[in-house]
């Protein structure tokens, strides 16, 4: 698990969300399944590969991808 507060979040375009952007997007992938928050947080906050992510959840890369394909299109539906 990985404390929201350690997170620095940036938009598109590089800038600091301003706080009620944050506070939503943190909402939404608050409500995620855990596997699906952990892939999230490890994709897009630690920046790590697809690879690495695996190899930490000890699963295949291609369950990896499954699991961020299908967070990423939950908070698209948020």
């Amino acid at each position: 698990m990985v404390p929201f507060g350690d997170i620095e979040i940036l938009g598109n375009d590089g800038r600091s969300l301003l706080i009620e952007e944050k506070m939503d997007l943190i909402e939404a992938i608050e409500r995620l399944e855990v596997q699906s928050k952990t892939v999230i947080i490890l994709r897009y906050y630690r920046d790590l590969s697809i690879k690495q992510i695996a190899e930490i959840l000890n699963c295949p890369e291609g369950t990896v991808k499954t699991r961020l394909h299908r967070a990423i299109n939950q908070l698209k539906s948020n």
